[in-house]
């Protein structure tokens, strides 16, 4: 039995035809940190055990990078692909990258809020909008 919440931010590029900046990188590893960050045992509830968030800059037409958010009540896992603006992403700084890619994860939450009950969005949103700020002044 799980004790923590894993909660895992990443995304797909397609690197044959776009490369992110360093800054674009920057950001994306500070959510992945900031997410690491949030791990904390039995802190939200007990209804989500797993979230997984990848945003997907890649190919949005193939049926392998559709767009999806689930959660499973079995295994208490929430799963979500989700489209980010490559074009918006590729002209962004750090900061604006790293906003762009907090509201992916909390459109993520919102969207299983009311299918996983007992679990304490609001905190884990407060949670890691802190770790977010924190990681953002250790990067920035």
């Amino acid at each position: 039995m799980m004790s923590k919440t894993e909660f895992f931010f990443g995304a797909t590029v397609d690197l044959a035809h776009h490369s992110l900046s360093e800054q674009n990188m920057d950001a994306m590893y500070a959510m992945y940190q900031a997410c690491k960050a949030v791990n904390q045992p039995s802190r939200y509830g007990s209804s989500i055990h797993i979230i997984m968030v990848i945003a997907v800059f890649k190919d949005y037409a193939s049926k392998f990078h559709r767009p999806y958010v689930r959660y499973s009540p079995k295994s208490k896992t929430v799963e979500a692909k989700v489209k980010v603006d490559l074009e918006q992403v590729l002209g962004s700084d750090f900061l604006e990258t790293s906003a762009i890619y907090e509201d992916v994860i909390i459109q993520v939450l919102d969207e299983v809020k009311d299918k996983a009950p007992g679990f304490d969005f609001e905190r884990l949103k407060r949670d890691l909008h802190r770790a977010i700020q924190e990681e953002v002044g250790i990067l920035d």
